[in-house]
């Protein structure tokens, strides 16, 4: 017994189990580590899940708050042409004219609130005020249909509240709400204000800039040419009351940017060469071109990239070429007098007409039947159906022998050769659907006939009574008769078709290729009545440029001129008889002023920054600054506008014990004038319709 329990105590007293039960225990911390460490990875996986998944959310949210911008967007684009419809109608009212912006945002706040859509099959408005209130509501089911996701909704954190806030201009859609829920249930919402601007009234379809006196290069009373020696270019606004380039040179004058003027015609002359026509004037795309008409002359081009207004037509002589890009206006549209009316001739043979890169293209008038300077006897005011138009296309006009009578007898021919002795009463007869139909009757035009004495040829042409019966005489004419057509055009160009907007009062010419690859030519646009009041702005707008620079001036006499309505010569002529004046400023010569011609070289100081002179002005180096002349200027180097130009109206001179500054000698305040931004058609709904106050819950 006594040897048992000595064998317990000694079991008792070892340690040879503890390394089991410290492993034991061991294994247990390891395994409640392990556990913590698995639960905190779980748990945070299920956090960047669920962050991610709000993320994806959230972007969903943002995307249907996009889309109901893009709508509001949309009602604000609409609202916007039915305001400026609504101000086109009364433009040339008195009581409009003094304040059309804010008439215009006035109309443009009631469309908005009286804007429409469909909504599960009804009708309901976007807005909801009360006659003449500031206050209201809007509709969230509106907002609702402009998403496209199902799973978002759209409420409010305001009951809807809308209202106009006169302080900022602007109407406030407040607390637009959109919530998100995916089909896991993850819910994400975005809140913001949404406020919709006032949009500034601003009129002709294109945008053009007008410009203050100092940020122009040039001005010449008359003309403004090529010497013929090297290629200048002008860097800045010009004005001339005509242009032309020389035909001894083969280099092109280059428009750089601003508003370049030219009151008469632009004449652009080639060489006598046969091979391809020269470039002879370019116009980039920042340039705004105004004109009464374009010449291009026989083996010449012309490559206009900006935006070009032009009163008359764009007439194409022989082996001529343009190319025209960004915006074309011909803005005249007289039916009775050809050269108001805008067109654009292709007169001569084996020229190019190139308007494919034409973002918008607008003639508001018509061709006319040849012009009064080629006739005999006679005048040749005869409209014809189209804006774009081929020499070639004048037969169209003359009226088939068979609709025809002289004295109830039949006519032979049209054309008809005849004596000067024999007696011509020629009409349409009475029952021809010529008139019935088109409301036509007869203009003759008399010449001489070549190589025969005494006899001479006459023209028979068809003269409508309206421009749209004009228009669709050659539709249907076009209709029946497309391949002669095509064989006329085909004869005198190679025409290539505007690719962008169109607008024109006659028909144009679509070109395209047929299987063969051969070109042909169909219909362009429908013919737009809707002209006339752009039409109008423009011809206002070219009239006050050509006068004062500006696009409106209180300025009605036609003889001014934009050298008369700045230069007091006057006072040129009274303080200057003879020879030049210069006008210092810290003992630095900026402004020359000169009684007669005046060129300037290499003695002119290269810090002078005017120059103004009662006769002509030849630039034979290049210069920095504003030449303003009586006469002619003749560029045989470069011209660009210089900011310095203001400071030199300050420079000073004493003439016969008299102290003047060189602003003296100007008018109008062209001392004073600044840059001016033209307007623009266009406005921009992301920056009228904008967030406020955004945030995500």
């Amino acid at each position: 017994m006594r040897k048992r329990l000595k064998n317990v105590r000694s079991v008792l007293r070892g340690n040879s189990g503890s390394g089991i039960v410290l492993v034991l225990v061991c294994m247990l911390c390891v395994s409640i580590l392990g556990v913590m460490v698995m639960y905190l990875s779980y748990t945070g996986l299920l956090l960047k899940v669920t962050e991610r998944q709000s993320k994806a959310n959230f972007y969903d949210a943002s995307t249907a708050m996009d889309e109901i911008r893009a709508g509001v967007q949309k009602a604000a684009s609409d609202s916007i042409a039915v305001a400026y419809k609504e101000m086109l109608v009364h433009y040339s009212d008195a009581a409009y004219s003094s304040n059309m912006t804010a008439r215009f945002q006035e109309a443009f706040r009631e469309q908005m609130k009286s804007w429409q859509t469909t909504v599960n099959s009804g009708t309901v408005n976007l807005l909801s005020f009360a006659n003449g209130a500031n206050t209201g509501t809007y509709n969230a089911d509106v907002l609702t249909s402009f998403v496209t996701s199902a799973s978002a909704t759209v409420t409010s954190t305001s009951n809807s509240s809308a209202s106009y806030n006169a302080a900022t201009n602007a109407l406030v859609l407040k607390g637009v709400r959109v919530t998100y829920t995916d089909t896991k249930n993850y819910t994400t919402s975005v809140t913001s204000d949404i406020t919709i601007g006032m949009p500034d009234f601003t009129y002709v379809i294109s945008s053009y800039s007008v410009s203050g006196l100092p940020s122009f290069a040039l001005i010449a009373g008359n003309t403004l040419t090529d010497g013929g020696i090297k290629a200048p270019t002008i860097d800045g606004s010009a004005y001339a009351g005509q242009i032309t380039t020389s035909q001894t040179g083969i280099q092109p004058i280059t428009l750089k940017n601003g508003t370049v003027i030219s009151r008469g015609d632009i004449s652009v002359n080639g060489t006598s060469v046969n091979d391809a026509s020269p470039l002879r004037l370019i116009a980039e795309n920042s340039v705004s071109l105004w004109a009464k008409r374009i010449n291009v002359g026989a083996n010449s081009a012309v490559n206009l990239a900006g935006s070009t207004y032009v009163l008359d037509d764009l007439d194409l002589a022989y082996r001529a070429k343009a190319t025209l890009s960004g915006s074309y206006y011909g803005f005249g549209n007289d039916e009775k007098d050809a050269t108001k009316s805008s067109s654009i001739l292709v007169n001569g043979t084996g020229t190019t007409l190139d308007m494919y890169g034409l973002s918008r293209l607008m003639l508001a008038g018509h061709s006319f039947v040849w012009d009064d300077k080629n006739l005999d006897l006679g005048t040749a005011e005869i409209m014809m159906g189209e804006s774009v138009s081929v020499r070639g296309n004048q037969m169209a006009y003359l009226a088939p022998k068979s609709a025809l009578t002289n004295n109830g007898s039949a006519v032979t021919g049209n054309p008809l050769i005849y004596s000067s002795s024999d007696t011509l009463n020629v009409a349409l007869k009475g029952d021809s659907e010529l008139i019935s139909k088109y409301g036509a009757s007869l203009k003759t035009i008399h010449k001489n006939y070549p190589g025969a004495n005494g006899q001479r040829i006459a023209y028979f042409f068809l003269q409508f009574d309206t421009p749209a019966h004009a228009n669709a005489y050659f539709s249907d004419y076009f209709s029946s008769n497309s391949s002669r057509i095509n064989d006329y055009i085909n004869d005198y160009t190679t025409l290539t078709s505007a690719t962008g907007t169109t607008q024109a009062a006659g028909y144009t010419i679509v070109s395209s290729k047929d299987t063969n690859g051969k070109t042909t030519y169909s219909l362009g646009t429908v013919p737009s009545a809707a002209l006339g009041t752009g039409a109008a702005q423009m011809q206002s707008t070219f009239g006050q440029l050509t006068r004062t620079l500006f696009a409106s001036s209180s300025i009605t006499d036609d003889a001014t001129t934009p050298y008369t309505y700045f230069v007091d010569t006057t006072k040129i002529n009274s303080a200057l008889p003879s020879g030049r004046t210069e006008f210092t400023t810290d003992g630095k010569t900026l402004g020359i002023i000169c009684s007669g011609d005046y060129t300037i070289d290499g003695d002119t100081p290269d810090t002078v920054r005017v120059v103004i002179a009662t006769g002509n002005v030849t630039v034979a180096r290049d210069f920095s600054g504003l030449i303003i002349a009586g006469g002619n200027i003749t560029l045989n180097a470069s011209v660009s506008a210089s900011s310095e130009t203001s400071t030199a109206f300050g420079a000073a001179a004493t003439i016969n014990g008299t102290a003047y500054t060189l602003g003296d000698f100007l008018l109008h305040g062209a001392t004073n004038t600044d840059s001016a931004g033209g307007s623009n058609s266009g406005w921009n709904l992301d920056a009228l319709i904008t967030y406020r106050n955004w945030k995500k819950d």
